[in-house]
């Protein structure tokens, strides 16, 4: 039983920091420490999450209430899901990020896509973690060969898929909050482009749901693909993004600025 334990809590955390630190070495130029990092994978693992866990029952409460639907129907799972979800949990994965930017060591463009993949990695780690504990409670009720097969899948499809998931949505919202620091304006489209792909993602996790409940079995599979490579291919070129930045020149931040921005002769 222990044993069992502890490799379900290696499985939700390991995969995520190893993301997060691959995010971190991804960067050549002036990189974060990994001290800063390690507080942003913990501020997402915990203060996003709680922040998340108690606007999500309080929205799913007052949508059901609004809507006239009740609370355990699959209307109201498809709404949390593609709808609540997404909204509530990229504004608080983005508030670690938030809190950096003042940081010495919050000092170019890339440093929000960097902090925002971390803190979305640092949440991934917890949600995994409790998705695996109950796969684990659920799996024990099936037939052993079952219960392990769905156990392992679960497990595979969350430790990569739903983890780059998390990293490459959060990195949009911060990387708006890394333009809107050093360039001026506001981090609306990232957090806008972060919803949308979440919400894409949790909506094909939803139709894997459906289609099994449904019995269609020889469909089942083709959604966990897609959101798995989904969730790898934007992580992907979060990291391409973060490569491209690195190389450019750096800019001063836009609240280092005393009367505007400097010329081109400071």
């Amino acid at each position: 039983m222990d044993y069992v334990i502890l490799l379900i809590t290696l499985s939700a955390l390991v995969p995520c920091l190893f993301f997060a630190l691959l995010t971190r070495f991804t960067e050549v130029n002036q990189r974060q420490s990994i001290r800063s990092i390690i507080l942003v994978f913990l501020l997402g693992m915990t203060v996003s999450v709680l922040l998340a866990l108690v606007l999500e029952i309080g929205g799913q409460l007052f949508l059901s209430s609004l809507l006239g639907i009740e609370g355990e129907g699959m209307l109201s799972a498809l709404l949390g899901a593609a709808v609540l979800a997404p909204v509530i949990e990229e504004y608080t994965k983005s508030t670690p990020v938030a809190g950096m930017r003042r940081s010495t060591e919050f000092s170019e463009v890339e440093d929000g896509l960097i902090y925002g993949a971390v803190a979305g990695f640092g949440f991934a780690a917890t949600e995994n973690l409790l998705y695996f504990f109950v796969a684990w409670r659920r799996a024990l009720l099936l037939p052993p060969g079952l219960g392990a097969a769905s156990l392992v899948t679960i497990i595979l499809v969350r430790s990569v898929g739903a983890a780059c998931l998390h990293g490459a949505a959060s990195s949009m919202v911060g990387h708006g909050i890394g333009k809107s620091t050093f360039l001026g304006g506001g981090w609306a489209s990232g957090y806008l482009g972060a919803v949308s792909l979440h919400a894409v993602y949790n909506f094909s996790i939803f139709a894997f749901g459906y289609l099994l409940v449904c019995n269609i079995g020889a469909l089942c599979p083709a959604p966990l693909v897609f959101s798995l490579v989904m969730g790898v291919a934007f992580f992907n070129m979060t990291l391409k993004k973060i490569r491209r930045l690195d190389s450019m020149p750096n800019v001063q931040p836009v609240y280092e600025w005393r009367n505007g921005p400097p010329d081109d002769q400071d």
